[in-house]
């Protein structure tokens, strides 16, 4: 007698098998939420397959150190919303809309410069300076 290896289905798309990669980077609601990101701040396109290519790509996306500690909260914030409505839908049986994550996460990430960056080495006004009045990221 052994574990039950059947494979779960990812609560947010109903429709594939949930592993890693999938439920980062692959499912139709992770690819909608990085896309957001990605136009946010103006970043280039990049196929996400897993966690690292996620890091790897935003570290070389990165023009400046504070730039570079800006998209890696930012991705630290998209993989804690992602990973916040998968949880909702597997146990609360309710799933967000990727704009949803989205708005959450950029307030997330607001409130991490706001309580961060007198305590780490970044400028809080080239953070907030990014990001003009209506959300999208200065370039």
């Amino acid at each position: 007698m052994g574990m039950n290896q059947n494979p779960i289905t990812c609560d947010m798309c109903k429709s594939k098998e949930e592993t890693i990669a999938h439920f980062f980077s692959e499912c139709e609601m992770a690819v909608e939420v990085w896309g957001k990101v990605k136009h946010w701040w103006g970043l280039n396109n990049k196929e996400l397959k897993t966690v690292e290519d996620v890091f790897s790509w935003l570290e070389a996306e990165a023009h400046s150190k504070e730039q570079k500690l800006a998209l890696i909260s930012i991705g630290i914030a998209t993989l804690c919303g992602l990973w916040r409505n998968g949880n909702e839908a597997t146990f609360k049986n309710c799933s967000k809309k990727a704009e949803d994550i989205f708005v959450q996460i950029q307030r997330e990430y607001f409130l991490w410069i706001d309580s961060r960056a007198n305590r780490v080495e970044i400028d809080r006004n080239f953070l907030v300076n990014l990001v003009d009045h209506e959300g999208s990221v200065s370039g």
